[in-house]
């Protein structure tokens, strides 16, 4: 699901140091890396379509315990470029939380 092209450039621009750290943390595990480590971590969201962002900010309010209309929020965050806001690696903009909360479904 992620662009091989994207990734690649993006492995490519890590520094050695960087790079043993990843691979030392394995898949599951927490890199200590440098700051600019941490700028290409954020980078590679452009990697991934708009889609499966979604499907990922989705998921993670499943996982939180929620249930969602998974249909109202593809349509409600249509509007949005959701691959700049994930690369913006701040805090959602409070239209588009609200946009998520109307698709909120139960108590």
């Amino acid at each position: 699901l992620l662009d091989e092209t994207c990734v690649a450039g993006i492995a490519d621009s890590l520094s050695d140091e960087d790079a043993a750290a990843i691979l030392a943390a394995g898949p599951g595990g927490k890199p200590e890396v440098s700051s600019e480590g941490q700028d290409l971590a954020v980078g590679i969201l452009a990697c991934f379509g708009d889609d499966q962002l979604v499907d990922q900010l989705i998921q993670g309010i499943v996982d939180s315990g929620d249930q969602v209309d998974e249909d109202c929020v593809r349509k409600n965050l249509e509007e949005f470029d959701i691959g700049e806001l994930a690369r913006s690696d701040a805090d959602l903009p409070t239209e588009v939380v609200a946009a998520i909360e109307v698709c909120l479904i139960g108590p």
